[in-house]
């Protein structure tokens, strides 16, 4: 039993209250904080979803307006999804106070008489306030709570059910190609956006062509998955030859071809780029 119990009780209540003050000054910070960021991801991943009604029209890879603002776009998703290390060490230094507090009117508890119906006053309340650390605690993950595809599913191609987003039209619409015969012979791909790897695969074919003609002779062609891939392919075809125009065709899939194809095709006039036509096969 303890002694002057209405002078320890004074004076655990009044630590608890300023403590349990503090911490509700915290959740309010954090719901908000939460609630701002989970606004801002919702409204950035409803403009990357419109990609799909309007990159097919609109889009150009001489436009690197767009290309930077896709690329914010995508960036400024993951840190909103991804939690914030100042945050977190707030969120957490407020369980460790939830916790702290619960164990001490648990401590203070035990110590009195057990069969004081105060007692279940007591445990109900430290109860409640586990259980409010516990919602802290998912309070801190935007992703879980506004019910948001996380950044690695967000650049994902087999997660379309979930993101509404068609990933492989955005890799095929967003690559560039280049040509170069200063000292090797070689055809670039760029990849403006970090792609699951693993996910896609795609094929180069390099065409023989003439102004204004689409297609042509096939002098070269290689397939090619990202485990193999460096971005840069150097056909050998290529060498010594006199072209006056070349048309480089990418065509892109998911890991099986039972799928769509997505293609592209770049045309480089004396290995300058001038044009480029989109096409889709099945």
């Amino acid at each position: 039993m303890i002694e002057n119990f209405s002078e320890v009780s004074s004076v655990l209540f009044g630590v608890s209250s300023g403590l349990l003050t503090i911490v509700g000054l915290i959740a309010v910070y954090i719901t908000l904080n939460s609630q701002q960021s989970v606004e801002k991801a919702r409204e950035i991943l409803w403009n990357l979803q419109s990609l799909n009604f309007s990159i097919k029209k609109n889009f150009s890879e001489e436009n690197t307006d767009s290309l930077q603002e896709i690329r914010w776009w995508f960036r400024h998703y993951e840190n909103l999804v991804s939690k914030s290390k100042p945050t977190d060490v707030v969120t957490y230094l407020a369980i460790i106070t939830i916790c702290f507090v619960a164990f001490s009117w648990t401590t203070f508890t035990l110590m009195v008489d057990l069969s004081s119906p105060l007692n279940v006053f007591m445990v109900g309340s430290i109860l409640v306030l586990l259980s409010f650390s516990y919602m802290l605690f998912k309070l801190n993950d935007n992703k879980n709570l506004g019910k948001l595809p996380s950044y690695h599913e967000l650049m994902s191609m087999n997660h379309k059910d979930k993101t509404e987003m068609d990933m492989l039209q955005i890799l095929k619409k967003t690559t560039i190609c280049e040509v170069s015969f200063e000292d090797d012979s070689s055809i670039k791909l760029f990849f403006h956006f970090p792609f699951n790897k693993m996910e896609f695969k795609y094929e180069v074919t390099v065409f023989d062509t003439e102004e204004g003609i689409l297609g042509g002779e096939a002098i070269a062609s290689s397939h090619f998955t990202l485990e193999e891939l460096d971005t840069v392919y150097s056909p050998s075809e290529l060498m010594g030859m006199d072209l006056d125009y070349l048309l480089v065709r990418v065509d892109f899939w998911h890991d099986s071809k039972e799928q769509d194809i997505y293609g592209r095709e770049f045309k480089f006039p004396l290995f300058e780029y001038k044009e480029e036509d989109d096409f889709q096969t099945v």
